[in-house]
């Protein structure tokens, strides 16, 4: 039973990610990002759902980690942990973007400030936490 989840699980979750990346590109070719102010916030939570669901797949259900599988609570820690990194990842990856983009560094597309940078984070953390915090009151 856990093998046929696992990969429905997983083939769901690819589909949503793929559906997540094409409106994440086509938001950034119809300028939504900057026309729904709200929409960078509601992507980050999303995106943090999509990346916790990921490490609850990867930690409980894929087999290829040896994770404690009687504490469903060391996996919710895990799952911020690999949350947390893709985020900040994800956050280097627009400063760069903007380096290389902007001319002389006079314009700052993806990034505009720390206060930003720390509210996308933490709504990184807030989605994954959610689906943590489901999958540990569902175990």
């Amino acid at each position: 039973m856990i093998l046929i989840l696992k990969d429905r699980f997983l083939k769901l979750l690819f589909f949503l990610f793929f559906l997540f990346i094409s409106f994440h590109v086509f938001s950034l070719y119809a300028s939504l990002y900057w026309k729904l102010l709200w929409l960078d916030a509601l992507m980050h939570l999303l995106g943090g759902t999509l990346v916790g669901a990921f490490f609850i797949w990867w930690g409980y259900f894929s087999g290829k980690l040896d994770l404690p599988k009687n504490s469903t609570l060391f996996l919710v820690v895990f799952t911020l942990g690999g949350v947390a990194l893709v985020g900040v990842l994800w956050e280097f990856y627009e400063f760069v973007i903007d380096k290389l983009v902007t001319k002389d560094n006079h314009i700052s597309i993806f990034q505009p400030g720390l206060v930003d940078t720390l509210q996308d984070l933490f709504l990184d953390l807030v989605g994954g936490l959610l689906v943590g915090l489901k999958f540990l009151f569902k175990k």
